[in-house]
């Protein structure tokens, strides 16, 4: 059984209005989490209202979704098919909403450490002239300049069938990286554990109208995991005592502050859902962290929870977009 179907056999709609926040009134619920809606011009009431065992609808927008659209909409602000499934499955663990069932030879937690560096030392640097220009073309267009971060083209002549297969969501075995993956999701972007240990990966689509921008390796957690560049790398070895450190949501934001580090020399790391766990960054005390994250509730939330995490450092939310 795929973890989406164990989940809908564990949480309903009404379920997962109480998970995300959601209040009721005579069977209504609200705000709605695509619009924002209290009620509607006609009704005191709140505007949700479940249509189904797993789908809701919005009496004041039209929107409509399963529990799925329903977590997506008010951690991201998009439906799930836009959604990062990692983030999405993670989310639902994160709750305590789904734990997964692994068997014998799935309890590593991270992809195999010798399989994500192969990858990563073939990888294709930014500056080779036999990088693909869409990929190129694609991170100017976010104000990037490629040369100037970890990001990497993900080279489409290795034999990921090699890779450790793994059970995907539909039951299916595969590598953890399949083959067709280096065209949906051709940038790759290193990530690492709070000791500053190589552990993963993350994919980034080009593609405009894709319906899933990144990606994790299939069957493995990115929990605890972080973006890096060098100077916090440095600072998890020991060998370095930054007195500012900035955090980013994101592999775009975090390769967007990564690329002026060469200049500034800032300590960036970049987070996503899951990594900000009770293994903590070596931050310093005495640095102060600027949080970067999204200007949005899923990035309230994580400011919150590095306020939490790191009480003894001064804190400075940066606002941008």
């Amino acid at each position: 059984m795929s973890w989406i179907n164990e989940i809908k056999q564990r949480h309903d709609i009404v379920s997962t209005f109480a998970m995300v926040g959601m209040t009721g009134k005579r069977m209504r619920y609200g705000p709605c989490p695509a619009c924002g809606a209290t009620r509607t011009s006609t009704d005191t009431r709140p505007p949700v209202r479940a249509s189904g065992r797993h789908s809701w609808w919005c009496n004041s927008c039209q929107n409509k979704g399963d529990i799925f659209d329903l977590v997506s909409y008010v951690q991201w602000g998009h439906n799930s098919k836009e959604a990062d499934f990692a983030q999405l499955k993670q989310y639902f663990m994160d709750k305590n909403a789904y734990t997964p069932s692994y068997q014998p030879e799935d309890l590593a937690k991270y992809p195999p450490t010798p399989q994500v560096s192969w990858i990563m030392e073939q990888a294709l640097h930014l500056d080779n002239h036999l990088v693909e220009d869409d990929v190129w073309d694609y991170l100017h267009t976010r104000g990037i300049n490629p040369i100037s971060t970890s990001a990497r083209r993900v080279n489409p002549e290795l034999d990921y069938g090699t890779l450790k297969w793994v059970k995907s969501s539909s039951g299916k075995k595969m590598p953890w990286w399949p083959t067709k993956w280096c065209d949906l999701f051709p940038i790759v972007v290193p990530m690492y554990n709070h000791k500053g240990e190589l552990t993963s990966l993350h994919g980034r689509s080009i593609q405009s109208n894709t319906n899933r921008k990144t990606t994790a390796p299939l069957g493995f957690s990115a929990k605890g995991l972080y973006f890096m560049n060098k100077r916090a790398l440095q600072m998890c070895t020991g060998d370095l005592e930054p007195t500012e450190v900035w955090i980013t949501e994101g592999e775009i934001d975090f390769l967007s502050l990564e690329q002026f580090t060469r200049e500034e020399e800032l300590t960036v790391i970049g987070i996503k859902s899951g990594s900000l766990t009770s293994d903590l960054l070596p931050i310093p005390t005495r640095a102060k962290i600027f949080i970067c994250t999204d200007p949005d509730e899923s990035g309230d939330k994580y400011a919150q929870k590095l306020i939490q995490l790191y009480p003894q450092n001064t804190l400075l939310r940066v606002r941008h977009g």
